[in-house]
């Protein structure tokens, strides 16, 4: 799915995923120059993980940073990393993750946890079947290693992204897979950063569990 038409999904839920510019690699500095720092840059076919040579950079905040990410990228990656996304960033925060898919024999589940570079070395997960109450999500955030970082306000923001995420997956069984990450929680809001979906095939029977308390 394009990152358009993913934005445009996420916003039916509330849920901001900041415009993204795909331009050639030899044009991310003059378009990050006219976005305003700081920016990501992402390769336009990119692999597993979030790092620069997988083919993401986060908070870059100069023409150097961006260039120098760039060229990491082009030589790791090559053609790959001939074009990429440049998007603005806002203030930086907690980084999380979330996640959800439809389990075929569970049904949806809603996953949260902590986001970014540690999403991929730390073990920090927690699942519910979705959709959740509130609460039920306000209890995920608070029993992550995430929960130490984020104050109250953040807290329910976190909560809050959590449970919409739940009820998108419960709504549309054609999505197999939905992963946000990283997602950044912060006192100027909450703004996925770096997001995915896999799509089932149209006859696909949706599960029938739908919650778990």
């Amino acid at each position: 799915m394009e990152p358009g038409v993913l934005r445009q999904l996420l916003a039916t839920y509330s849920i901001e995923m900041p415009t993204t510019a795909l331009v050639k690699a030899a044009d991310a500095v003059a378009t990050a120059e006219a976005m305003g720092y700081p920016v990501a840059i992402k390769a336009l076919r990119r692999r597993v993980g979030h790092s620069v040579e997988s083919g993401v950079a986060l908070n870059l905040d100069d023409a150097s940073d961006v260039a120098d990410a760039v060229a990491t990228m082009v030589a790791h990656l090559g053609p790959d990393a001939a074009e990429v996304y440049v998007q603005p960033m806002k203030a930086p925060g907690v980084d999380l993750r979330v996640k959800a898919s439809d389990d075929p024999t569970i049904g949806p589940i809603v996953a949260a946890g902590l986001g970014g570079v540690k999403a991929d070395i730390i073990a920090d997960e927690e699942i519910r079947l979705a959709p959740v109450s509130p609460s039920v999500a306000r209890s995920m955030i608070g029993s992550t290693r995430a929960a130490a970082l984020l104050d109250d306000d953040d807290t329910d923001r976190a909560s809050q992204l959590v449970g919409r995420i739940s009820h998108m997956v419960a709504s549309h069984p054609e999505i197999a897979e939905l992963d946000l990450n990283p997602v950044s929680i912060s006192d100027q809001g909450v703004s996925v950063l770096d997001a995915s979906i896999v799509l089932r095939p149209s006859d696909r029977t949706p599960s029938t569990v739908r919650r778990l308390e």
